[in-house]
């Protein structure tokens, strides 16, 4: 490979200093990624770029297809070049000694490569050193502490552009203290290979949450946001009534159901990053949330990074 002096400005270049966060999974994690990098160039005073090339690479073997969607959201990020991007996923692939001798090269500033930084480097060091050169961010970075100091500014950039859809539009007026967002993931939850990671939450931990619920406000609105609605018809809405929320048959982007589900007061979160941003960007303050204590299928201890202070997990 080339020096990357061809793709990445040098170390002399006023566009040296910048930071870029490969971005990578559902509209969830993509979520995650960007408010993290944009909390941390923020602090840093760098630019923020977006490294899209896991969207590009997807193979047709993947479990789910995922789409890049944070172009349709005011998200204050630009794009990388495809020569740019083309370097960045050079550095990954190369093995693990290579990788980790060449990152201490960038960290100690013995190299102008752009610096490799992921979550385990950030819970020992914190912020990257300054350095005159790119700051890659790679990972998942589902923890909320590393941006919930730009929690007002993230409510305005993670909306989307375009104007609503008349399905979201006519749903609005009915939402309000009296409702609650219930997210129900089966879909590709209910393969093998996820189920190996996330496991499917039981029944009963919707039933505990809806009766706890319940008991606050009998009169409560119970609105399912699930990609399984006739199950969730069968299971949940013959018992409970309610409505079910499913704007994928109607070719609606996902990102209109987390719109939606800020304008809820109580929320039920499945075990995914999707319906937790609902509630974290949620307009009010009051209701309940619940969380599933158990968020993968083997016991990690994840939620004081998801757990939100007033959330209760069940």
């Amino acid at each position: 490979m080339p020096s990357h002096t061809k793709y990445f400005p040098s170390s002399d270049s006023t566009q040296a200093n910048r930071l870029v966060v490969r971005v990578a999974g559902g509209l969830g994690n993509q979520l995650f990624q960007y408010a993290t990098a944009r909390s941390m160039a923020m602090r840093l005073r760098l630019p923020l770029y977006v490294d899209t090339t896991f969207y590009t690479t997807q193979t047709s073997s993947s479990v789910a297809t995922r789409e890049y969607l944070l172009p349709d959201l005011n998200v204050a990020s630009e794009s990388l070049t495809n020569l740019e991007q083309e370097y960045l996923r050079y550095l990954l692939s190369r093995n693990a000694i290579t990788r980790n001798l060449a990152r201490i090269a960038s960290f100690v500033g013995l190299s102008t490569d752009p610096l490799v930084w992921n979550e385990s480097l950030h819970r020992t060091f914190g912020m990257p050193p300054p350095r005159n050169r790119a700051v890659y961010l790679v990972g998942f970075w589902q923890d909320y502490l590393s941006f919930n100091n730009i929690r007002d500014s993230l409510s305005r950039e993670l909306t989307p552009k375009h104007p609503a859809p008349t399905a979201v539009s006519e749903l609005l007026p009915e939402l309000g203290n009296q409702s609650a967002a219930i997210h129900i993931r089966r879909g590709d939850y209910l393969t093998a290979d996820v189920q190996r990671v996330y496991g499917i939450l039981s029944t009963s931990y919707y039933h505990e949450a809806i009766s706890r619920i319940r008991q606050k406000s009998p009169s409560i609105k119970l609105f399912f946001f699930s990609d399984d609605p006739q199950w969730v018809k069968d299971t949940f809405v013959n018992q409970y009534g309610g409505n079910v929320v499913n704007y994928a048959e109607q070719h609606t982007q996902p990102y209109w159901d987390i719109y939606l589900m800020r304008h809820f007061t109580h929320h039920v979160l499945a075990n995914s990053t999707f319906s937790w941003w609902g509630a974290y960007l949620r307009y009010t303050s009051h209701g309940d949330v619940y969380i599933p204590q158990s968020w993968l299928a083997r016991p990690v201890n994840r939620h004081n990074r998801l757990l939100l202070p007033g959330w209760i997990a069940l």
